[in-house]
């Protein structure tokens, strides 16, 4: 009897322990299976209801907007300070007149500049002086009756007096004025030609070399306003539609009517360690004078999308760093793929890397999956 309770009590134990595996088995069947980036749900899961997948569209030209800065054409514009101290006698232009390279811009009167001047006369005389010496004792040396100390010290005294000469006449030209001349006052004239867009000096303004700062503003600034450039800052994942040479219309914030026309020139090579921006330089067409130095637009490029996909932005979500988007590959199966963004606009990201056209993506669902992963890895 003993012996037949203990197989009884075997048996009975048996059929338990494996009643339990099936339940346990049956409860880890119901619950998804991960491995590595991949999930899997059975056909009946609850979840799957929760989940949305659409796939992945065909690029297309598609444009990208961006906004920036017009400042003027620094490769024909010049900023104009004072060569030397003297005192406003004279302005001859204003604002918004045309001139051409030598016509005049502002009188001073600048004792500065007579001291140069009558130190260049001063030059002027003592290098004819010394070349006259030298001729002499030349002269004499030949005949005999100068010795050649004397010849030597006259050669030094002509050299001294060359370079003075030099010296002054290559300070008179550059302020534009000639070794002979005698005139009253110093004009300051225009180093080339363009319009005048901006004046920041007054009649019997007292001026000085020491205005040249940085903080200090220029007397003139003379540019071409028919041709301007525009700055843009724009971020990492709108630069990969960008490229020199590509066209842009542009925009003033009060009119949509009439674009101007650009052209990107240059791209910078490195960010903003602050803004996290690339600079990047536009030139713009301004013959109809519509667009204003320091204006704030809005810049229109049309981009070619035809080699990349596009996605709703809901699909893709970031993780360390690197965006991810969640590929059905099959029956209740899902995979987390990295990709490579490009530009956002209305709702849709382009993306450069990763998918291909067709394929079919989590549109809604995509954080469910993640955290799923996560709680499963």
């Amino acid at each position: 009897m003993m012996k037949h309770g203990i197989l009884a009590v075997c048996a009975g134990g048996s059929l338990l322990l494996c009643g339990c595996e099936k339940v346990v088995q049956r409860v880890e069947d119901e619950g998804p299976q991960m491995h590595a980036d991949k999930i899997v749900f059975k056909s009946d899961s609850p979840q799957l209801k929760t989940i949305k997948v659409e796939p992945a569209a065909s690029g297309s030209a598609a444009p990208l907007y961006l906004s920036g800065r017009l400042v003027w054409d620094e490769d024909a514009t010049v900023r104009i300070f004072p060569p030397l101290g003297g005192t406003v006698s004279k302005i001859v232009v204003q604002p918004g007149d045309v001139v051409e390279k030598g016509d005049p811009l502002v009188s001073l009167s600048s004792p500065e500049f007579g001291q140069i001047q009558e130190d260049a006369r001063k030059n002027e005389s003592d290098l004819r002086l010394a070349e006259s010496a030298l001729k002499r004792l030349k002269d004499l040396e030949a005949a005999g009756a100068a010795p050649q100390r004397d010849v030597l010290a006259a050669e030094a005294d002509y050299a001294r007096a060359l370079a003075s000469s030099d010296r002054t006449r290559r300070r008179l030209a550059s302020l534009g004025a000639l070794p002979n001349a005698t005139e009253e006052g110093y004009v300051l004239r225009a180093p080339l030609a363009g319009v005048v867009v901006e004046k920041n000096i007054n009649p019997g303004q007292e001026v000085s070399r020491e205005q040249m700062t940085a903080s200090t503003p220029p007397l003139f600034v003379i540019s071409n306003p028919t041709n301007l450039w525009l700055m843009l800052d724009v971020t990492e994942t709108d630069l990969p539609s960008l490229k020199v040479g590509q066209r842009l219309s542009v925009f003033s914030r009060g009119s949509r009517a009439k674009p101007h026309t650009g052209i990107i020139r240059f791209i910078g090579d490195s960010l903003d360690p602050a803004t996290r921006m690339v600079k990047v330089r536009a030139s713009v067409d301004n013959a109809d004078r519509g667009l204003k130095a320091e204006l704030y637009v809005s810049a229109e490029v049309q981009q070619d999308l035809s080699a990349n996909v596009q996605v709703p932005s809901k699909a893709v979500f970031l993780l360390e760093k690197q965006h991810y988007v969640f590929v059905k590959y099959g029956p209740g199966s899902f995979q987390r793929t990295p990709v490579r963004l490009g530009s956002e606009h209305a709702g849709t990201i382009t993306v450069l890397d990763g998918v291909k056209p067709e394929t079919p993506l989590v549109v809604e669902g995509s954080l469910l999956l993640e955290s799923m992963l996560e709680g499963g890895s």
